[in-house]
């Protein structure tokens, strides 16, 4: 790993470490499983997002910021490398299922394109990480063997979810050109932004909230 850092861009790799070691301080705050499973985990959506631009050089980073960002928690550093081998795993194999269909980091300006990332990068890459992640949660006694379903669901739900919230925004703003605004997308977006809040009323509202559970109520993320 040594090597690959000293033979590429050391601040891409720095920056990228940084970046997954701080969203998952923010992203722990949601833990609501063995404190370590989050039902949002920003940090795969800066994983991916840096594989599909940087490509597989900057993998040492998302190794280096797993890790610290697992061990940082107190967990056991077993437990940090296994969780650092499958948050890996997860971005290389979305970036290798994205890259073997698009050729290209995915702008998601095209349907074929969000379709890909969809299946691809949401729901098929957070399967290493997810499975790995309960294994070690099991070995490690924080959860018991009757968790290791739940356990392994919501590590996927976390992380799937953070990779659809988070990637997207960094995939597609090296292509906006914010200097010059399009009318039409400024409608667009003011739409948008209101049916966020419209949809925040009513999901988080006293009289919905009180019925919603656990990935239910995180529903409205995506």
């Amino acid at each position: 790993m040594l090597s690959a850092i000293r033979n590429h861009n050391l601040p891409a790799v720095i920056g990228v470490a940084s970046a997954y070691v701080v969203s998952a301080q923010l992203g722990l705050q949601l833990a609501t499983y063995a404190n370590n499973v989050t039902l949002v985990w920003p940090p795969s959506g800066i994983a991916l997002a840096a594989m599909c631009l940087f490509g597989s050089r900057i993998l040492p980073a998302i190794i280096l910021g797993a890790f610290l960002a697992t061990a940082m928690t107190g967990a056991p550093i077993t437990f940090a490398i296994t969780t650092a081998i499958g948050n890996s795993l997860e971005a290389w194999l979305g970036y290798v299922l994205l890259h073997s269909f698009l050729r290209h980091a995915p702008r998601l300006n095209r349907l074929r394109d969000v379709l890909h990332f969809a299946v691809r990068g949401v729901l098929l890459s957070p399967l290493p990480s997810s499975l790995l992640g309960g294994i070690g949660l099991l070995l490690h006694s924080m959860i018991p063997g009757s968790e290791f379903p739940r356990a392994v669901f919501v590590w996927w739900f976390g992380d799937a979810m953070g990779i659809l919230i988070i990637a997207p925004l960094l995939l597609t703003i090296p292509y906006h050109d914010l200097r010059r605004p399009d009318p039409e997308r400024s409608l667009e977006f003011g739409s948008l932004l209101a049916t966020v809040f419209l949809l925040g009323i009513i999901t988080y509202g006293n009289s919905v909230s009180a019925n919603l559970e656990g990935p239910l109520a995180y529903g409205i993320f995506p």
